[in-house]
Protein backbone atom coordinates (compact mmCIF):
# COMPACT_ATOMS: atom_id res chain seq x y z
CA UNK A 1 0.00 0.00 0.00
CA UNK A 2 2.88 2.25 0.67
CA UNK A 3 3.92 2.24 -3.06
CA UNK A 4 0.42 3.32 -4.15
CA UNK A 5 0.51 6.20 -1.74
CA UNK A 6 3.80 7.33 -3.11
CA UNK A 7 2.48 7.37 -6.64
CA UNK A 8 -0.64 9.28 -5.70
CA UNK A 9 1.37 11.76 -3.70
CA UNK A 10 3.73 12.36 -6.67
CA UNK A 11 0.85 13.00 -9.02
CA UNK A 12 -0.77 15.41 -6.59
CA UNK A 13 2.48 17.31 -6.17
CA UNK A 14 2.93 17.60 -9.97
CA UNK A 15 -0.57 18.96 -10.38
CA UNK A 16 0.01 21.49 -7.62
CA UNK A 17 3.27 22.57 -9.22
CA UNK A 18 1.66 23.03 -12.65
CA UNK A 19 -1.21 24.97 -11.17
CA UNK A 20 1.16 27.23 -9.23
CA UNK A 21 3.27 27.88 -12.40
CA UNK A 22 0.21 28.71 -14.48
CA UNK A 23 -0.97 31.14 -11.85
CA UNK A 24 2.37 32.86 -11.72
CA UNK A 25 2.50 33.13 -15.59
CA UNK A 26 -0.98 34.65 -15.69
CA UNK A 27 -0.01 37.09 -12.98
CA UNK A 28 3.16 38.15 -14.82
CA UNK A 29 1.31 38.45 -18.12
CA UNK A 30 -1.26 40.71 -16.53
CA UNK A 31 1.52 43.01 -15.38
CA UNK A 32 3.05 43.43 -18.99
CA UNK A 33 2.13 46.67 -20.85
CA UNK A 34 0.77 46.53 -24.42
CA UNK A 35 3.42 48.07 -26.90
CA UNK A 36 2.44 51.19 -28.79
CA UNK A 37 1.63 50.77 -32.56
CA UNK A 38 3.97 52.53 -35.11
CA UNK A 39 3.15 53.50 -38.67
CA UNK A 40 5.13 51.51 -41.34
CA UNK A 41 8.08 53.45 -42.96
CA UNK A 42 8.39 53.24 -46.81
CA UNK A 43 11.85 52.11 -47.98
CA UNK A 44 13.84 54.58 -50.13
CA UNK A 45 16.33 53.24 -52.73
CA UNK A 46 19.44 55.25 -53.56
CA UNK A 47 19.99 55.06 -57.30
CA UNK A 48 22.21 56.33 -60.10
CA UNK A 49 20.50 57.55 -63.29
CA UNK A 50 21.34 58.07 -66.95
CA UNK A 51 20.15 61.30 -68.56
CA UNK A 52 18.53 60.48 -71.91
CA UNK A 53 19.37 62.73 -74.88
CA UNK A 54 19.28 62.70 -78.66
CA UNK A 55 22.61 63.04 -80.41
CA UNK A 56 24.40 62.41 -83.69
CA UNK A 57 26.60 59.36 -83.19
CA UNK A 58 29.32 58.21 -85.51
CA UNK A 59 30.08 54.52 -85.54
CA UNK A 60 33.70 53.45 -85.36
CA UNK A 61 34.87 50.36 -87.22
CA UNK A 62 37.76 48.65 -85.46
CA UNK A 63 40.51 46.47 -86.85
CA UNK A 64 44.15 45.48 -86.43
CA UNK A 65 47.06 45.59 -88.83
CA UNK A 66 50.81 45.89 -89.22
CA UNK A 67 52.35 49.03 -90.70
CA UNK A 68 54.38 48.68 -93.88
CA UNK A 69 56.66 51.19 -95.52
CA UNK A 70 55.14 52.91 -98.54
CA UNK A 71 58.53 52.53 -100.25
CA UNK A 72 61.17 49.97 -99.44
CA UNK A 73 63.94 48.98 -101.82
CA UNK A 74 67.13 46.97 -101.85
CA UNK A 75 69.84 49.06 -103.50
CA UNK A 76 71.85 46.70 -105.71
CA UNK A 77 75.04 47.09 -107.71
CA UNK A 78 74.40 47.73 -111.40
CA UNK A 79 78.02 47.30 -112.48
CA UNK A 80 80.87 45.01 -111.48
CA UNK A 81 83.92 46.23 -109.66
CA UNK A 82 85.66 46.80 -106.36
CA UNK A 83 84.09 49.13 -103.78
CA UNK A 84 86.84 51.74 -103.43
CA UNK A 85 85.14 54.17 -100.99
CA UNK A 86 82.18 54.13 -98.59
CA UNK A 87 80.27 57.04 -97.06
CA UNK A 88 80.92 57.15 -93.27
CA UNK A 89 77.15 57.52 -92.84
CA UNK A 90 76.45 54.21 -94.58
CA UNK A 91 75.06 52.73 -91.35
CA UNK A 92 71.74 51.31 -90.21
CA UNK A 93 69.46 54.07 -88.93
CA UNK A 94 71.08 56.89 -90.90
CA UNK A 95 68.84 59.08 -93.06
CA UNK A 96 70.10 59.61 -96.60
CA UNK A 97 68.76 61.90 -99.30
CA UNK A 98 68.37 61.52 -103.04
CA UNK A 99 69.03 64.02 -105.79
CA UNK A 100 66.30 66.63 -105.84
CA UNK A 101 65.30 69.99 -107.25
CA UNK A 102 63.66 72.44 -104.86
CA UNK A 103 61.69 75.43 -106.10
CA UNK A 104 61.49 78.48 -103.85
CA UNK A 105 58.41 80.63 -103.40
CA UNK A 106 59.94 83.08 -105.88
CA UNK A 107 60.14 80.40 -108.58
CA UNK A 108 63.88 79.85 -108.32
CA UNK A 109 65.03 76.27 -108.56
CA UNK A 110 68.00 74.79 -106.76
CA UNK A 111 69.42 71.32 -107.43
CA UNK A 112 70.71 69.18 -104.58
CA UNK A 113 73.10 66.42 -105.52
CA UNK A 114 72.03 64.22 -102.62
CA UNK A 115 74.16 61.74 -100.70
CA UNK A 116 76.70 59.34 -102.23
CA UNK A 117 76.56 55.94 -100.52
CA UNK A 118 79.67 54.42 -102.08
CA UNK A 119 81.96 54.39 -105.14
CA UNK A 120 82.78 51.39 -107.32
CA UNK A 121 86.08 51.39 -109.25
CA UNK A 122 85.33 53.27 -112.49
CA UNK A 123 88.59 52.70 -114.40
CA UNK A 124 87.12 50.10 -116.77
CA UNK A 125 84.06 52.21 -117.48
CA UNK A 126 86.07 55.37 -118.13
CA UNK A 127 88.09 53.38 -120.72
CA UNK A 128 84.87 52.14 -122.32
CA UNK A 129 83.60 55.69 -122.65
CA UNK A 130 86.89 56.85 -124.17
CA UNK A 131 86.93 53.92 -126.62
CA UNK A 132 83.36 54.68 -127.69
CA UNK A 133 84.30 58.33 -128.24
CA UNK A 134 87.26 57.30 -130.46
CA UNK A 135 85.04 55.02 -132.51
CA UNK A 136 82.57 57.85 -132.94
CA UNK A 137 85.38 60.14 -134.07
CA UNK A 138 86.49 57.57 -136.69
CA UNK A 139 82.92 57.19 -137.90
CA UNK A 140 82.50 60.94 -138.26
CA UNK A 141 85.82 61.19 -140.15
CA UNK A 142 84.79 58.35 -142.46
CA UNK A 143 81.44 60.03 -143.06
CA UNK A 144 83.18 63.32 -143.90
CA UNK A 145 85.52 61.48 -146.29
CA UNK A 146 82.55 59.87 -147.99
CA UNK A 147 80.88 63.23 -148.43
CA UNK A 148 84.03 64.60 -150.09
CA UNK A 149 84.27 61.57 -152.38
CA UNK A 150 80.65 62.08 -153.40
CA UNK A 151 81.33 65.70 -154.25
CA UNK A 152 84.36 64.70 -156.32
CA UNK A 153 82.37 62.00 -158.06
CA UNK A 154 79.59 64.43 -158.85
CA UNK A 155 82.06 66.82 -160.50
CA UNK A 156 83.75 63.99 -162.44
CA UNK A 157 80.43 62.60 -163.53
CA UNK A 158 79.40 65.98 -164.81
CA UNK A 159 82.56 66.16 -166.95
CA UNK A 160 82.18 62.59 -168.20
CA UNK A 161 78.58 63.30 -169.12
CA UNK A 162 79.66 66.37 -171.11
CA UNK A 163 82.38 64.34 -172.91
CA UNK A 164 79.94 61.56 -173.71
CA UNK A 165 77.35 63.98 -175.05
CA UNK A 166 79.98 65.70 -177.22
CA UNK A 167 81.38 62.50 -178.69
CA UNK A 168 77.89 61.14 -179.27
CA UNK A 169 77.26 64.11 -181.52
CA UNK A 170 80.56 63.38 -183.29
CA UNK A 171 79.55 59.76 -183.80
CA UNK A 172 76.21 60.82 -185.23
CA UNK A 173 78.03 63.18 -187.66
CA UNK A 174 80.38 60.40 -188.87
CA UNK A 175 77.44 58.07 -189.23
CA UNK A 176 75.67 60.62 -191.41
CA UNK A 177 78.80 61.05 -193.53
CA UNK A 178 79.03 57.30 -193.93
CA UNK A 179 75.45 57.21 -195.18
CA UNK A 180 76.44 59.84 -197.71
CA UNK A 181 79.52 57.72 -198.67
CA UNK A 182 81.81 60.51 -197.46
CA UNK A 183 83.24 58.64 -194.41
CA UNK A 184 84.60 55.14 -194.70
CA UNK A 185 83.40 52.11 -192.80
CA UNK A 186 86.54 52.03 -190.68
CA UNK A 187 86.06 55.66 -189.60
CA UNK A 188 82.51 54.81 -188.51
CA UNK A 189 83.71 51.77 -186.48
CA UNK A 190 86.46 53.79 -184.84
CA UNK A 191 83.96 56.50 -183.86
CA UNK A 192 81.61 53.86 -182.49
CA UNK A 193 84.35 52.23 -180.38
CA UNK A 194 85.38 55.57 -178.92
CA UNK A 195 81.72 56.30 -178.09
CA UNK A 196 81.49 52.95 -176.28
CA UNK A 197 84.58 53.84 -174.21
CA UNK A 198 83.03 57.14 -173.11
CA UNK A 199 79.79 55.30 -172.34
CA UNK A 200 81.64 52.79 -170.10
CA UNK A 201 83.30 55.62 -168.19
CA UNK A 202 79.93 57.29 -167.78
CA UNK A 203 78.26 54.09 -166.51
CA UNK A 204 81.15 53.43 -164.10
CA UNK A 205 80.79 56.89 -162.59
CA UNK A 206 77.00 56.56 -162.40
CA UNK A 207 77.36 53.23 -160.61
CA UNK A 208 79.83 54.80 -158.18
CA UNK A 209 77.32 57.59 -157.44
CA UNK A 210 74.58 54.99 -156.82
CA UNK A 211 76.76 53.33 -154.16
CA UNK A 212 77.15 56.48 -152.07
CA UNK A 213 73.70 56.29 -150.30
CA UNK A 214 74.16 52.70 -149.01
CA UNK A 215 77.74 53.49 -147.98
CA UNK A 216 76.45 56.55 -146.11
CA UNK A 217 73.69 54.47 -144.49
CA UNK A 218 76.25 51.87 -143.37
CA UNK A 219 78.49 54.49 -141.79
CA UNK A 220 75.54 56.24 -140.14
CA UNK A 221 74.28 52.92 -138.72
CA UNK A 222 77.75 52.23 -137.33
CA UNK A 223 77.80 55.78 -135.96
CA UNK A 224 74.45 55.19 -134.19
CA UNK A 225 75.65 51.87 -132.77
CA UNK A 226 78.81 53.47 -131.41
CA UNK A 227 76.74 56.34 -129.98
CA UNK A 228 74.59 53.78 -128.13
CA UNK A 229 77.76 52.05 -126.91
CA UNK A 230 78.98 55.37 -125.56
CA UNK A 231 75.63 56.08 -123.91
CA UNK A 232 75.60 52.67 -122.22
CA UNK A 233 79.21 53.15 -121.15
CA UNK A 234 78.33 56.54 -119.65
CA UNK A 235 75.38 54.96 -117.81
CA UNK A 236 77.66 52.27 -116.40
CA UNK A 237 80.12 54.98 -115.43
CA UNK A 238 77.38 56.87 -113.55
CA UNK A 239 76.37 53.64 -111.81
CA UNK A 240 79.82 53.41 -110.25
CA UNK A 241 78.61 56.21 -107.96
CA UNK A 242 75.76 54.74 -105.89
CA UNK A 243 73.10 57.17 -104.65
CA UNK A 244 69.80 56.55 -102.86
CA UNK A 245 66.70 56.64 -105.11
CA UNK A 246 64.63 58.53 -102.51
CA UNK A 247 64.86 60.04 -99.06
CA UNK A 248 64.83 57.24 -96.51
CA UNK A 249 66.46 55.48 -93.60
CA UNK A 250 69.02 52.74 -94.07
CA UNK A 251 67.52 49.57 -92.58
CA UNK A 252 70.34 47.22 -93.62
CA UNK A 253 73.88 47.61 -95.00
CA UNK A 254 75.55 44.76 -96.92
CA UNK A 255 78.56 46.45 -98.62
CA UNK A 256 81.95 47.46 -97.33
CA UNK A 257 85.16 48.95 -98.70
CA UNK A 258 87.32 46.52 -100.68
CA UNK A 259 84.42 44.20 -101.52
CA UNK A 260 84.09 43.07 -105.14
CA UNK A 261 80.51 43.33 -106.32
CA UNK A 262 78.68 42.10 -109.40
CA UNK A 263 75.50 43.41 -111.02
CA UNK A 264 72.57 42.48 -108.79
CA UNK A 265 74.57 42.19 -105.55
CA UNK A 266 72.72 43.85 -102.64
CA UNK A 267 74.50 46.89 -101.22
CA UNK A 268 71.96 48.34 -98.76
CA UNK A 269 68.25 48.37 -97.93
CA UNK A 270 66.48 51.73 -97.85
CA UNK A 271 63.12 52.35 -96.16
CA UNK A 272 60.93 55.42 -96.59
CA UNK A 273 59.41 56.09 -93.16
CA UNK A 274 57.68 59.34 -94.16
CA UNK A 275 54.77 57.38 -95.64
CA UNK A 276 53.43 54.10 -94.24
CA UNK A 277 50.48 51.91 -95.11
CA UNK A 278 48.50 49.52 -92.91
CA UNK A 279 46.42 46.69 -94.40
CA UNK A 280 43.35 46.18 -92.16
CA UNK A 281 41.14 43.08 -92.59
CA UNK A 282 37.47 43.91 -91.89
CA UNK A 283 34.49 41.63 -91.46
CA UNK A 284 31.87 42.01 -94.18
CA UNK A 285 29.42 43.74 -91.81
CA UNK A 286 32.06 46.29 -90.82
CA UNK A 287 33.25 46.85 -94.38
CA UNK A 288 29.65 47.49 -95.46
CA UNK A 289 29.60 50.52 -93.14
CA UNK A 290 32.49 52.27 -94.91
CA UNK A 291 32.11 50.79 -98.42
CA UNK A 292 30.07 53.74 -99.81
CA UNK A 293 32.83 56.18 -98.87
CA UNK A 294 35.61 53.96 -100.20
CA UNK A 295 33.84 53.38 -103.51
CA UNK A 296 33.08 57.07 -103.97
CA UNK A 297 36.71 58.05 -103.32
CA UNK A 298 35.88 59.85 -100.08
CA UNK A 299 38.68 58.91 -97.68
CA UNK A 300 37.47 57.80 -94.24
CA UNK A 301 39.39 59.27 -91.31
CA UNK A 302 41.29 56.78 -89.13
CA UNK A 303 42.83 57.00 -85.67
CA UNK A 304 45.55 54.51 -84.77
CA UNK A 305 46.65 53.33 -81.34
CA UNK A 306 49.03 50.73 -79.95
CA UNK A 307 46.11 48.65 -78.60
CA UNK A 308 42.33 48.64 -78.16
CA UNK A 309 42.24 50.69 -74.97
CA UNK A 310 45.07 53.19 -75.43
CA UNK A 311 44.61 56.71 -76.76
CA UNK A 312 45.23 57.31 -80.47
CA UNK A 313 48.75 58.43 -81.42
CA UNK A 314 48.58 58.57 -85.22
CA UNK A 315 46.11 59.66 -87.88
CA UNK A 316 45.51 58.46 -91.39
CA UNK A 317 42.92 57.77 -94.08
CA UNK A 318 41.44 54.75 -95.82
CA UNK A 319 42.70 55.15 -99.39
CA UNK A 320 41.48 51.96 -101.07
CA UNK A 321 40.10 48.46 -100.55
CA UNK A 322 40.73 45.04 -102.06
CA UNK A 323 38.27 44.14 -104.85
CA UNK A 324 37.70 40.62 -103.50
CA UNK A 325 36.79 38.93 -100.24
CA UNK A 326 39.40 36.66 -98.68
CA UNK A 327 37.85 33.19 -98.97
CA UNK A 328 39.63 31.77 -95.92
CA UNK A 329 38.85 34.59 -93.47
CA UNK A 330 35.73 36.08 -95.11
CA UNK A 331 37.21 39.55 -94.68
CA UNK A 332 37.86 42.50 -96.96
CA UNK A 333 41.27 44.16 -96.85
CA UNK A 334 41.27 47.96 -96.62
CA UNK A 335 44.44 50.05 -96.73
CA UNK A 336 45.13 52.96 -94.40
CA UNK A 337 47.68 55.57 -95.49
CA UNK A 338 49.60 57.53 -92.84
CA UNK A 339 51.70 60.62 -93.55
CA UNK A 340 54.29 60.68 -90.78
CA UNK A 341 55.14 64.28 -91.59
CA UNK A 342 51.78 65.20 -90.04
CA UNK A 343 52.31 63.14 -86.86
CA UNK A 344 54.36 64.27 -83.88
CA UNK A 345 55.72 60.73 -83.43
CA UNK A 346 56.25 58.67 -86.62
CA UNK A 347 54.48 55.36 -87.07
CA UNK A 348 57.35 53.01 -87.85
CA UNK A 349 57.03 50.08 -90.27
CA UNK A 350 56.49 46.79 -88.50
CA UNK A 351 54.35 48.23 -85.70
CA UNK A 352 51.12 46.37 -84.87
CA UNK A 353 48.34 48.91 -84.37
CA UNK A 354 44.63 49.13 -83.60
CA UNK A 355 42.70 51.14 -86.21
CA UNK A 356 39.52 53.11 -85.49
CA UNK A 357 37.86 53.97 -88.78
CA UNK A 358 35.15 56.62 -88.98
CA UNK A 359 31.94 54.89 -90.02
CA UNK A 360 28.38 56.09 -90.78
CA UNK A 361 26.70 58.83 -88.74
CA UNK A 362 23.51 57.88 -86.89
CA UNK A 363 21.44 61.05 -86.93
CA UNK A 364 19.55 62.13 -83.77
CA UNK A 365 19.87 58.78 -82.09
CA UNK A 366 18.66 57.95 -78.57
CA UNK A 367 20.66 55.39 -76.61
CA UNK A 368 20.73 53.99 -73.05
CA UNK A 369 23.21 51.73 -71.26
CA UNK A 370 22.55 48.07 -72.09
CA UNK A 371 22.68 47.07 -68.41
CA UNK A 372 19.60 49.21 -67.72
CA UNK A 373 17.44 47.10 -70.05
CA UNK A 374 15.87 43.89 -68.70
CA UNK A 375 13.45 41.82 -70.78
CA UNK A 376 12.57 44.77 -72.98
CA UNK A 377 11.88 47.09 -70.05
CA UNK A 378 13.67 49.67 -67.94
CA UNK A 379 12.96 51.90 -64.94
CA UNK A 380 12.74 55.68 -65.18
CA UNK A 381 12.25 58.24 -62.43
CA UNK A 382 8.80 59.79 -62.01
CA UNK A 383 8.30 62.28 -59.17
CA UNK A 384 10.84 60.45 -56.96
CA UNK A 385 9.31 57.09 -57.73
CA UNK A 386 10.43 54.29 -60.03
CA UNK A 387 8.29 53.64 -63.07
CA UNK A 388 8.75 50.64 -65.29
CA UNK A 389 8.55 51.38 -68.99
CA UNK A 390 8.68 49.03 -72.02
CA UNK A 391 11.07 49.90 -74.86
CA UNK A 392 12.17 48.48 -78.22
CA UNK A 393 15.91 48.10 -78.83
CA UNK A 394 16.96 48.43 -82.48
CA UNK A 395 20.47 47.12 -81.94
CA UNK A 396 23.38 47.48 -79.58
CA UNK A 397 26.70 49.32 -79.74
CA UNK A 398 28.86 47.45 -77.24
CA UNK A 399 27.62 48.83 -73.86
CA UNK A 400 24.90 51.01 -75.41
CA UNK A 401 21.45 50.08 -76.71
CA UNK A 402 19.86 52.10 -79.53
CA UNK A 403 16.21 52.80 -78.74
CA UNK A 404 13.49 52.77 -81.39
CA UNK A 405 11.80 56.08 -80.61
CA UNK A 406 8.78 55.33 -82.80
CA UNK A 407 7.95 52.23 -80.73
CA UNK A 408 8.92 53.47 -77.27
CA UNK A 409 7.65 56.22 -74.96
CA UNK A 410 11.18 57.07 -73.83
CA UNK A 411 12.07 60.67 -74.63
CA UNK A 412 15.01 63.07 -74.17
CA UNK A 413 15.17 64.37 -70.61
CA UNK A 414 14.02 61.10 -69.02
CA UNK A 415 16.23 59.66 -66.31
CA UNK A 416 16.89 55.94 -66.65
CA UNK A 417 17.70 54.12 -63.39
CA UNK A 418 20.98 52.17 -63.54
CA UNK A 419 21.45 50.68 -60.02
CA UNK A 420 19.49 48.43 -57.60
CA UNK A 421 17.61 46.97 -60.56
CA UNK A 422 17.49 43.51 -58.94
CA UNK A 423 15.39 44.76 -55.97
CA UNK A 424 13.61 47.70 -57.57
CA UNK A 425 9.90 47.46 -58.33
CA UNK A 426 7.31 49.63 -60.03
CA UNK A 427 6.31 52.45 -57.67
CA UNK A 428 9.35 52.14 -55.40
CA UNK A 429 10.50 55.36 -53.79
CA UNK A 430 13.93 56.44 -54.98
CA UNK A 431 16.59 59.01 -54.23
CA UNK A 432 18.85 60.05 -57.11
CA UNK A 433 22.45 60.13 -55.93
CA UNK A 434 24.33 60.77 -59.19
CA UNK A 435 23.87 61.29 -62.92
CA UNK A 436 25.66 59.75 -65.89
CA UNK A 437 25.72 61.33 -69.35
CA UNK A 438 26.10 59.89 -72.83
CA UNK A 439 29.55 61.43 -73.06
CA UNK A 440 30.63 59.59 -69.92
CA UNK A 441 29.20 56.31 -71.17
CA UNK A 442 31.15 56.61 -74.40
CA UNK A 443 34.35 57.43 -72.53
CA UNK A 444 33.89 54.34 -70.35
CA UNK A 445 33.82 51.98 -73.35
CA UNK A 446 36.77 49.63 -73.33
CA UNK A 447 36.94 49.57 -77.12
CA UNK A 448 35.69 52.75 -78.69
CA UNK A 449 33.05 51.88 -81.30
CA UNK A 450 31.06 55.13 -81.35
CA UNK A 451 31.71 58.84 -80.87
CA UNK A 452 29.40 61.72 -80.06
CA UNK A 453 29.41 64.68 -82.41
CA UNK A 454 28.44 67.95 -80.83
CA UNK A 455 28.71 71.55 -82.01
CA UNK A 456 28.29 74.75 -80.08
CA UNK A 457 24.64 75.17 -79.15
CA UNK A 458 24.11 71.42 -78.94
CA UNK A 459 23.78 70.88 -82.69
CA UNK A 460 25.44 67.88 -84.27
CA UNK A 461 28.02 67.84 -87.03
CA UNK A 462 29.84 65.20 -89.01
CA UNK A 463 33.33 66.67 -88.39
CA UNK A 464 34.11 65.88 -92.03
CA UNK A 465 34.59 62.26 -91.11
CA UNK A 466 36.89 62.89 -88.17
CA UNK A 467 36.53 60.77 -85.05
CA UNK A 468 36.38 62.55 -81.78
Amino acid sequence: MSSVRKIVLSVVLCIVALATGSGVFVLLASLKKTPALREPIQKVYNVEVFDVERSDLQEIVSGFGTAHSHQKVVIAAQVAGEVISVNPRLKVGETVRAEDVLVSEFGRSQRFSGDVLLHIDSTTYVDKVNLAERRLALDRAELAQLEQEQKNNDRLLENVQDDFDAFKKEYERVQQLHVQNVASRSELLRAELELRQYEKVLIRNQNARALFPPRRQLIESRLDAHAIEKKLAEIDLRHTTVRPPFVGVLSEVMAEKGQYVRPGDALAELTDVSQVEIPIPLALTDYAKIAPKVQSGDQSFVELATNETSKPRWRGYVVRAAPEVDQSTRTVMVFVHVDNKKNAVPLLPGMFVHARIAGPVLKQTMVVPRDAVTAGKLFITKNQFAKQQPIVVKRTLQSLAIIDGSKSDLKPGDQVILTNLDILHDGARISVQSHRSLKLEIERQRTKIVSQQVMAGGRSSDHKGKVK
